[in-house]
C-alpha cells in the first residue's frame, strides 16, 4: 500500500474536469497528518498537470459564471435552473482560485487551450473557454500549449501525426520522464520531517513513575481531633 501512496501522479485533465482535480488537491493539502494519510498522499505524490481548456477564471467581461454556462451547454441542455445553480457556484469557484494558487507552485502545469470555436445551436461557432480563461497568468512553473481544435475535439486527436497530438504527447513524456526522481524525492523529504518531529517529542517527553514519589506518613492525631469535634452531635440521614 505504500508503495501506491508513493506513485507519482501526473493529472490530465479537459474542461470541467480540471475543476474536479484542484478541489481535490485542496483537499489533500488540508487533510490532517496521521488521519488521512491516503488523501495526503494525492497532493505529495502528484507532479504535473496537463489542464486542457479548464475555465479557471472570467475573462473579458465575462463572468466565471457565464463562462461555465457555455462549457455546460455544449455538453447538456441548459435551462434557468443550471443558470442560477453555475452564477451560485462561481463564488464557490473564486474561492477555490485563491485556495489553489498557494499549493499550486508544487505542481509542474500546463495549460492547454483551444484556439478554433467550437460550433453551437443555429450553425453558429462560439470560443468556449478562450486562452485568457484555460491560462492563468503568473503561475509558478506552468507553460502553455496551443491545440488546433475547438473545445470538443482539443482532447481528440486524428492520428499519432496531429500536431496536437504531438505537442500533448511530448509534454507528457516529459513529465513521466521528470517525475519519479522529483517524488521520491518529496517523499524522503517528508520521511526525514516525520523523524525529527518524533525525536522532538522523544526529547520533551518526561518520564514518570508513582514509585519515585515519597511516601507521606499517616498522622492519627487529625483522625483524633475529629472525632472529638464530633462528639455528641446529632447525624441527619
Amino acid at each position: 500500500m505504500a508503495q501506491t501512496y508513493t506513485r507519482p501522479i501526473i493529472f490530465v485533465a479537459h474542461s470541467l474536469g480540471g475543476i474536479v482535480v484542484k478541489s481535490a488537491l485542496i483537499h489533500s493539502d488540508a487533510a490532517r497528518e496521521g488521519a488521512l494519510e491516503d488523501h495526503r498522499s494525492i497532493k505529495l505524490s502528484t507532479y504535473g498537470i496537463l489542464f486542457m481548456g479548464t475555465p479557471h477564471q472570467g475573462s473579458g467581461g465575462v463572468h466565471l459564471g457565464e463562462l461555465m454556462l457555455n462549457v455546460a451547454s455544449i455538453f447538456v441542455t441548459t435551462s434557468n435552473g443550471i443558470l442560477q445553480h453555475l452564477e451560485r457556484d462561481s463564488e464557490w469557484l473564486q474561492q477555490q482560485l485563491g485556495q489553489y494558487a498557494p499549493i499550486s507552485r508544487d505542481f509542474v502545469t500546463k495549460f492547454a487551450y483551444e484556439i478554433l470555436p467550437t460550433p453551437i445551436a443555429l450553425g453558429r461557432k462560439k470560443m468556449i473557454v478562450p486562452r485568457p480563461s484555460a491560462v492563468v497568468p503568473g503561475a509558478a512553473d506552468a507553460e502553455s500549449i496551443a491545440i488546433p481544435a475547438d473545445h470538443l475535439n482539443m482532447v481528440k486527436f486524428p492520428s499519432r501525426e496531429d500536431g496536437g497530438y504531438e505537442k500533448v504527447s511530448e509534454h507528457l513524456w516529459l513529465l513521466a520522464e521528470e517525475a519519479p526522481d522529483a517524488i521520491s524525492a518529496r517523499w524522503a523529504e517528508q520521511d526525514k520531517i516525520k523523524k525529527a518531529q518524533a525525536n522532538v517529542k522523544e526529547n520533551f517527553s518526561v518520564p514518570f513513575s508513582l514509585s519515585r514519589v515519597p511516601k507521606v506518613q499517616e498522622s492519627t492525631g487529625g483522625k483524633e481531633e475529629l472525632k472529638s469535634a464530633g462528639a455528641g452531635k446529632s447525624v441527619l440521614a
